[in-house]
């Protein structure tokens, strides 16, 4: 087994919009997050 090593750092504004999809994408099913990332819609 292979492990990863990650990053984590503050998105820069040119990747906002792929930001938000991952975090949409993520998220998806929980109601609560989508309410606080998506404005309750899930587009």
């Amino acid at each position: 087994m292979t492990s990863a090593s990650y990053t984590v750092g503050t998105a820069e504004p040119d990747e906002y919009a792929n930001a938000l999809e991952v975090l949409i994408a993520a998220f998806d099913g929980d109601s609560d997050m989508m309410a606080v990332i998506a404005g309750g819609s899930h587009r």
